[in-house]
């Protein structure tokens, strides 16, 4: 593995770590029970990162739905092809909807 390989990929750990204990902090200060995870990869297989964040909120919320522009996926129960221009969910259907996918790219 080359250098800028290693730094990069120990980079986004630690930057996603971070973004997740600060979204966890704030949705166990308001209570939030629902997410939507917008833009969430169907499979991260490769890297020790990918979903890194949508994992971990998975954990913490009781309702978790993922949604991408893939049909389906492998690794979400729970997954809804959308877009995130038009998605098929009425205003306040979650507590917390997360795009970091979208964000970050």
């Amino acid at each position: 593995m080359n250098l800028f390989y290693e730094l990069a990929s120990k980079f986004s750990i630690y930057n996603r770590k971070k973004k997740l204990k600060f979204v966890l902090k704030f949705a166990n200060r308001y209570c939030l029970e629902s997410c939507l995870l917008v833009g969430a990869t169907p499979d991260a297989k490769g890297t020790n990162y990918g979903n890194l964040i949508e994992r971990g909120l998975k954990s913490k919320f009781q309702e978790v739905i993922a949604s991408g522009l893939e049909p389906k996926s492998d690794s979400w129960e729970n997954w809804v092809q959308a877009n995130a221009l038009n998605l098929p969910f009425g205003q306040k259907s979650f507590d917390l909807v997360f795009s970091n996918a979208v964000i970050e790219h």
